[in-house]
């Protein structure tokens, strides 16, 4: 899965050759956050928390979707990666679902592996048919929602 998506993102840069740093710096981009979750994970939990499959298959989607524009600044680099965080972020909820679910089933246990390929993937069909807004929409939405009950939890205290 890995390479064919490598070889759709090829193909999209070169047909889209005017923006082609575009798409290597969405590569990129997307290589390095999963790059810094597998080494975190390493470091911290001592054991390996994204495989190098994960690795090749954001690679190859960040190519693809690229970034909107080139960014004014590092931190404008994020704004205009929206697809990617948007999968990224997308994906990581739907794993976490699953896996509570089946913790709480007793179907897996904590220290257990999990394929993470299958919830980018579905990330990433969900962004192609529906766009990036009501998934934005939705995360932002939660933060909110938590930071207004985590403030009324503190007000609580003092």
């Amino acid at each position: 899965v890995q390479v064919i998506i490598l070889l759709v993102g090829i193909i999209v840069t070169a047909l889209d050759y005017t923006n082609y740093l575009n798409h290597l710096i969405g590569m990129a981009l997307a290589a390095t956050i999963f790059i810094l979750i597998a080494i975190f994970s390493k470091v911290v939990f001592k054991k390996e928390g994204m495989g190098m499959g994960d690795i090749k298959l954001m690679a190859g989607i960040g190519l693809v979707f690229g970034i909107n524009a080139l960014p004014k600044s590092f931190l404008n680099l994020f704004v205009q990666a929206d697809i990617i965080l948007t999968i990224t972020i997308l994906a990581f909820f739907m794993a976490a679902i699953v896996a509570i679910v089946l913790i709480i089933t007793g179907k897996t246990e904590k220290s257990s592996y999990m394929a993470f390929g299958p919830y980018i993937v579905v990330a990433t069909i969900l962004i192609m048919l529906f766009g990036t807004k009501p998934f934005l929409d939705a995360y932002f939405n939660l933060c909110t929602w938590l930071a207004n009950g985590m403030t009324e939890i503190i007000l609580k205290f003092i």
